[in-house]
């Protein structure tokens, strides 16, 4: 038997019976274990199998990246809780026992079974169990140290590949055009005022996102909903303060500059909103620029503007003032 067909034959022997061992394929083919051993080998590196002590499993069985606690806590509850209960029928009865706990979700059911009045002494690794321990105050609690395990964020990969796909269809469709917002029926929207609102269009969609993301049990979606907040704001300032500047000789660049301003006011305002600085930030910062383009572009006045700016000015930090004063005497 060539050593192609030999391999094909342990193949299909590993996704029948889910795995195969080295000393039963030698028997079976009448080769050495040693060349057994290069076949899986070479299947492993083909990554059709995954080499493990004594043989090999198919590479589909097994899961290379471990999904996070999160993930796995409300998988087979009702289970975990019946294993848990019967753990403690291994327990010596009374207290002054010492239980190592190791980490899991499993384990984590065992503790908490374990907490029901008696008092013993735990040693675990899983920093849950020995803060769940900690507050039912039963006994002491033991934490051992170890390496902290990185799991792979696919609901951060997820997000990242809606981003740009979004952006995508943006600059190569663009967006307002697949709605069918064209200039034939809208003459105020030519081609780069498509490409402008659609990423606008975008960074409002970011918003949404932002908000769900802040929302969810995963702590690396809420880091991701702050960078989603700041993809938002660049977007949404960046495309129409662009749109002023390319259309800055077309008699519609005042609809362009105030819907500019429009956005930047709504972001400074909404800002106070669970203390968004960025958005703060944002707001400010395309504020200052929309007052350029509104003199630059001579659609304003340009002395009793700039006076009116400043009053505004200071009375914005007057009323700043007074409301943190009335804060801290609260």
């Amino acid at each position: 038997m060539y050593a192609e067909e030999r391999q094909r034959t342990i193949v299909n022997l590993a996704m029948r019976f889910d795995r195969v061992a080295v000393t039963e394929l030698a028997h079976r083919f009448g080769v050495t274990t040693e060349t057994i051993r290069r076949d899986l080998d070479v299947l492993n590196r083909r990554g059709i199998l995954r080499r493990v002590h004594g043989g090999a499993v198919p590479a589909e069985n097994v899961r290379l990246v471990e999904t996070a606690v999160a993930e796995r806590e409300p998988a087979f509850s009702a289970q975990k809780a019946r294993i848990g209960q019967a753990a403690l029928a291994f327990l010596p009865s009374g207290d002054g026992s010492t239980v190592l706990i190791d980490s899991g979700t499993t384990t984590a059911r065992f503790a908490a079974a374990l907490g029901g009045g008696q008092k013993h002494t735990i040693v675990t690794s899983s920093v849950p169990i020995a803060s769940q321990w900690a507050q039912l105050q039963n006994g002491p609690v033991h934490l051992l140290g170890g390496r902290v395990r990185w799991t792979m964020p696919y609901h951060l990969i997820a997000l990242g590949a809606i981003v740009i796909g979004l952006d995508v269809m943006a600059a190569n469709g663009p967006t307002l055009k697949m709605l069918g917002i064209t200039q034939e029926h809208w003459p105020y929207f030519d081609s780069e005022r498509q490409m402008a609102y659609s990423f606008v269009l975008n960074g409002l969609v970011f918003l949404g996102l932002m908000l769900a993301a802040e929302r969810t049990a995963s702590l690396d979606l809420r880091r991701g909903s702050k960078w989603l907040e700041v993809l938002a704001i660049l977007h949404v300032i960046s495309a129409l303060f662009s749109n002023a500047l390319q259309h800055r000789s077309d008699a519609l660049v005042r609809y362009d500059v105030w819907v500019y301003l429009a956005f930047a006011l709504c972001f400074a305002t909404l800002a106070p909103w669970r203390s968004r600085w960025r958005m703060l930030v944002g707001g400010l910062m395309a504020c200052g620029l929309g007052s350029y383009l509104l003199v630059d572009l001579e659609l304003v006045a340009r002395k009793p503007f700039i006076i009116g700016l400043g009053v505004a000015g200071l009375l914005g930090a007057l009323g700043a003032f007074v409301y943190v004063r009335r804060g801290t005497h609260r």
